[in-house]
């Protein structure tokens, strides 16, 4: 029904004010880019971080970011969360499998790589810049 549509909108406005006005960083934790196994597979221009993803039936290019301005952005639509570029929240749920990796995907507009970081791993950032 319409009031359903209206209070999920409402939902994900707050969800991004929240972000915004506690500048919420999803946690690094330990692992890095380093830690992704198939990171090598997909991997076209490692100078511009550039890498070939399977989307449906072709493959398109994406650009992992290792220093975002902007940590997080949409609510996910395949899992619960928030899609947040790569070294933001890489998961030990993926650092073997590629396969396991694309389960995670969301691309982020401009053609780079996010990651949909579940909302168990998003904090409070410790700074006041």
């Amino acid at each position: 029904t319409e009031w359903k549509l209206v209070v999920k909108k409402i939902l994900k406005i707050l969800m991004v004010l929240l972000l915004l006005l506690h500048k919420i960083l999803p946690t690094k934790g330990n692992l890095t880019l380093s830690d992704l196994d198939w990171l090598g597979e997909i991997l076209e221009n490692n100078y511009t971080m550039e890498v070939s993803i399977p989307v449906g039936n072709s493959t398109q290019t994406y650009t992992i970011l290792n220093n975002p301005v902007i940590s997080s952005y949409q609510n996910c639509t395949n899992l619960p969360g928030i899609c947040t570029h790569l070294v933001n929240c890489i998961l030990p749920d993926f650092t073997a499998s590629l396969q396991e990796f694309l389960r995670y995907f969301c691309p982020i507009t401009g053609n780079f790589v996010g990651v949909c970081c579940p909302f168990s791993h998003i904090h409070p950032s410790n700074t006041d810049s």
